[in-house]
């Protein structure tokens, strides 16, 4: 904090309490929200082992390491956030945040992207369109766009191509649908 004072000191003492739960490979660790095909929210539960299946299967599939830097696009209570920053917390990489001005200006989130050497990111389709919008900055350092979320159509996939050549495009789906990736 600004004052030096640890956020977390009132609840010292507690750090040394064992809270006596199990955690096992199919305890919940997290709860998503879909409203699916019905348009009425479903809580959605997470295994412990989706996530520590995830991140190593990730690392190895795409070739993710310390040096890629992600992207944290999602809102707080959208699921991909937890792709935004679990993945590159768990690697070690870096977490580039733009300012809501970097995504709201048409053409500015690519810029955003090529200034900061963004290699990874999660994009809905709709993000994706957002990115590709009068977009006229090359992201040549984009290797890998994980899509997830609505339906992503060929169209989609060669606007974001055509700005960042070098890109690899992945339809993860969702992680309502498919606990992680399919």
């Amino acid at each position: 904090t600004p004052d030096g004072v640890e956020i977390f000191s009132d609840s010292q003492d507690l750090a040394s309490i064992h809270p006596a739960i199990e955690l096992g490979p199919d305890s919940i660790v997290t709860l998503s929200f879909t409203s699916g095909s019905t348009g009425i929210p479903q809580g959605v539960r997470g295994r412990h082992y989706s996530l520590t299946h995830f991140y190593p299967w990730m690392s190895e599939e795409f070739q993710l390491g310390e040096n890629d830097r992600f992207t944290m696009l999602s809102g707080i209570a959208h699921d991909p956030i937890q792709r935004d920053i679990f993945t590159p917390l768990f690697l070690g990489a870096m977490i580039c945040i733009p300012t809501a001005e970097d995504i709201g200006v048409p053409g500015k989130l690519a810029e955003w992207m090529a200034e900061f050497q963004v290699s990874v990111t999660h994009l809905t389709p709709a993000m994706g369109q957002l990115l590709s919008a009068n977009a006229t900055k090359p992201i040549p350092s984009l290797r890998h766009a994980f899509f997830v979320g609505d339906v992503l159509t060929k169209r989609d996939v060669m606007r974001l191509q055509h700005i960042a050549c070098n890109t690899h495009v992945i339809n993860m789906y969702g992680t309502t649908e498919t606990q992680r990736a399919v």
